[in-house]
């Protein structure tokens, strides 16, 4: 008689869940039995640690061809600040590509683009040439259109959240205009936090008391300069998790305000001050809603893919879903309660395109801007053969600065 211990017996917990094999692995191997289960375990964990090593790999690679850069520019602030400033920007590009060549070769994903009313436009076009002129390959990809100075808001899910809109800013050719507000204890992070100093990024401690001279400046900063600027917020200031869920839902129902269910409350401060700092030199807020597809209605998402499991073991969407919504500046609240209000109006009406996210799998869309489809990918392949040759470059430097001394 079989014992019953053994019928109830759950399976051992595994450390990892690796991303499942090739079909053309899955095939019996030589041994029957037990043998094939444990080869085939074999395979699964050297293709799973063969996975970590490239990641790991190109993104430390590219991360560093892109600081030695930087690095070597600096001697160029004493000589010439407006050719330092360009060598950063261009470091700055360089970044992004990174971001979207780390996409294209483990997490291979497609933005699903969608518009309202308030974008009269078309969000994607070719680029007018005349007949007569000569183009490349690459001037005649289609773009995504967007104004050269704006202010980004978003919804904030995933840790990967801001990467997503970097490669979004690749699309529209701003990878290099990007500026976004992170959490200070970022800063010091080696090599990527000292890069993002050098990219002027707005580190902030959270409490506006101490807050306050850094940010003004940086506005200041950013106001006096006529360069492109793609100014990054997530007015929820953090993504979503048990414990920030429970706060935004306490803090709504102590105020009689709507409990969001897919989003936490927007912080209105950080958005108003950016608003009346940057002036006339902004005409537009674009906002951006987020879809992330496998994440089960009110689960959180962060839980679901997290970057260990969206770069490392192929847990990867697939695709994102990304809706454009615009406003007028000029056309914003003056007063900051007021403003506040009108922020909270507009996280209510993302909620609620969430709500349709999640029962229907898609954001609602109008017929006359259907869904654009686009794959996450380099325009060419001369885009990522930057990063080995600067870095053939920088070893020649290296290499001859060692002899000399």
């Amino acid at each position: 008689m079989a014992s019953s211990k053994s019928d109830n017996t759950a399976p051992a917990p595994r450390y990892f869940d690796p991303a499942p094999l090739p079909k053309q692995w899955d095939v019996p191997l030589p041994g029957g039995g037990g043998a094939v289960l444990h080869e085939k375990e074999l395979w699964r964990k050297a293709y799973f640690y063969l996975n970590v090593f490239l990641v790991v790999f190109v993104f430390i690679f590219e991360s560093l061809v892109t600081f030695q850069l930087q690095l070597f520019s600096t001697p160029l602030y004493l000589i010439d600040k407006e050719k330092f400033y360009a060598v950063i920007h261009y470091s700055q590009k360089l970044f992004g590509v990174a971001m979207v060549s780390i996409h294209q070769l483990f997490a291979p994903t497609t933005f699903i683009i969608y518009q309202d009313a308030t974008i009269p436009g078309p969000l994607f076009c070719k680029p007018c040439v005349p007949p007569s002129q000569k183009v490349s390959l690459d001037d005649m990809k289609e773009s995504l259109v967007l104004p050269k100075r704006i202010i980004l808001i978003s919804n904030h899910q995933l840790y990967s959240d801001w990467i997503y809109i970097w490669a979004l800013a690749y699309m529209a050719r701003r990878h290099g205009d990007l500026k976004v507000i992170l959490k200070k204890s970022l800063k010091n992070i080696p090599i990527w936090g000292w890069g993002m100093q050098f990219f002027d990024f707005i580190f902030l401690e959270r409490s506006w008391t101490k807050d306050a001279q850094n940010f003004l400046a940086h506005m200041a900063k950013l106001k006096s300069s006529t360069s492109p600027l793609w100014l990054l917020i997530f007015p929820e200031g953090t993504t979503i998790s048990a414990e920030t869920r429970e706060k935004s839902h306490t803090f709504a129902e102590k105020n009689g305000i709507p409990v969001p269910k897919h989003t936490l409350l927007p912080r209105s401060l950080g958005l108003y001050t950016c608003v009346n700092s940057l002036g006339n030199t902004i005409d537009y807020i674009y906002d951006l809603t987020v879809g992330i597809p496998g994440v089960p209605r009110g689960a959180t998402p962060q839980y679901t893919y997290t970057l260990a499991s969206l770069y490392v073991m192929g847990l990867n969407p697939g695709q994102i879903h990304v809706h454009f919504r615009r406003f007028k500046v000029s056309e914003l609240p003056r007063e900051e309660e007021a403003f506040s209000a009108w922020l909270q109006a507009r996280w209510q009406e993302k909620d609620e395109l969430l709500e349709h996210f999640y029962q229907k799998g898609c954001f609602p869309a109008d017929t006359e801007s259907l869904p654009k489809l686009c794959n996450v990918s380099l325009r060419h392949l001369a885009e990522f053969l930057q990063f080995p040759v600067l870095q053939y470059a920088f070893t020649s430097v290296f290499t001859l600065i060692w002899r000399l001394l």
